[in-house]
C-alpha cells in the first residue's frame, strides 16, 4: 500500500525549512552577490542591500550558511520583502516563495532534492488561499487540496478519493494518511 504523507507532512517540512532558514540567519554570514553581466537597468534592480535605506529603495539580501549548505536570496522594496525569495541547499533550489509587503502572496513552490517540483501552494495576504498540488518524483499529481483563509476546505487524492473531515483534521494535525485505504 503506497502511503502518501499529505499536507501535514508537507507543511511540517515547510516549517522546518522556514525554521532552518531562520536559524541559518543567526549563524549565517551576509555575503556580497556579484551581479551577472546584464543591462544597467537589470543590475540596478538586483543590487545588494547594505543598509535599511537600500531595502527601502529596492535590493537583494543574500544569506549564505556553509554549514547547512544554504543560500537564501530575498528581494526588498519599501523596506519589506517583495518579489520571489529563493532558498537553495547545496546548489539545488528547494523553495521559491512570492512575497508582497512582507507577506506570502502568490505561489510557493517546493522542490525535491533532484530539482523536480514537489508541491505548489497558493497564498493570499500571508494565508494559504487557493489550490495546493502535491507531486510525486515523476511530477505526477498525487494530491490536491483547496484552502480558504488558511483553512483547508477540501482535498482529493490522485485516485479520485475525496477525503473526509476526519482526514482533513488529521492533515492539519500533522498525521500521516493514505489515499489507498479508508484510514
Amino acid at each position: 500500500m503506497k502511503k502518501i504523507i499529505l499536507l501535514a507532512t508537507l507543511f511540517g517540512a515547510l516549517s522546518m525549512v522556514y525554521a532552518d532558514s531562520k536559524t541559518s540567519h543567526s549563524k549565517a554570514t551576509k555575503t556580497t552577490e556579484t551581479p551577472s553581466p546584464k543591462t544597467s537597468s537589470q543590475n540596478s534592480k538586483s543590487r545588494n542591500c547594505k543598509t535599511e535605506e537600500d531595502k527601502a529603495k529596492g535590493c537583494v539580501v543574500r544569506y549564505e550558511n556553509k554549514y547547512y549548505g544554504t543560500v537564501e536570496l530575498t528581494k526588498y522594496k519599501d523596506g519589506k520583502k517583495n518579489g520571489v525569495q529563493k532558498y537553495k541547499r547545496y546548489g539545488t533550489l528547494e523553495r521559491e516563495t512570492s512575497y508582497h509587503d512582507d507577506k506570502k502572496d502568490g505561489i510557493e513552490k517546493i522542490y525535491y532534492g533532484n530539482g523536480k517540483l514537489k508541491s505548489e501552494i497558493s497564498y493570499k495576504h500571508g494565508k494559504r488561499h487557493g489550490a495546493l498540488k502535491s507531486y510525486d518524483y515523476d511530477e505526477k499529481v498525487i494530491f490536491t487540496a483547496t484552502f480558504k483563509d488558511n483553512k483547508i476546505t477540501n482535498a482529493k487524492c490522485h485516485n479520485g478519493k475525496t477525503l473526509t473531515r476526519v482526514h482533513l483534521n488529521a492533515i492539519n494535525r500533522g498525521e500521516e494518511i493514505s489515499c489507498d485505504s479508508n484510514r
